[in-house]
């Protein structure tokens, strides 16, 4: 979960702001993401020493962060779009309820 003390999140926000508008516009937005996320994981893996535990502890808070990013924000906005657009699974369902 990213729900951290508010005193310890100052930092972090302070960094990953600077770090947004670093990769920010540039070229492959994608791929300037995806570089910044890497390297984070690298220098963290140093700190924390490479080991099972520790490659594993990265997996699972990219694994976490992807799951809490769908279900907060994906979610949602496809909610908006179903509703403006029509939902795509609505004959599936309408099947269900005969």
């Amino acid at each position: 979960m990213p729900y951290i003390k508010s005193e310890e999140r100052e930092a972090i926000d302070d960094a990953a702001l600077a770090l947004a508008r670093a990769i920010a516009g540039k070229g492959n937005g994608v791929g300037h993401l995806n570089f910044a996320i890497t390297r984070l994981l690298v220098y963290w893996l140093k700190k924390e020493k490479l080991s099972y535990a520790s490659i594993n502890a990265a997996m699972g808070a990219m694994d976490c962060v992807s799951r809490e990013l769908y279900r907060r924000v994906a979610g949602s906005y496809e909610d908006v779009k179903r509703v403006a657009h029509g939902d795509v699974y609505s004959e599936l369902f309408s099947r269900w309820e005969k």
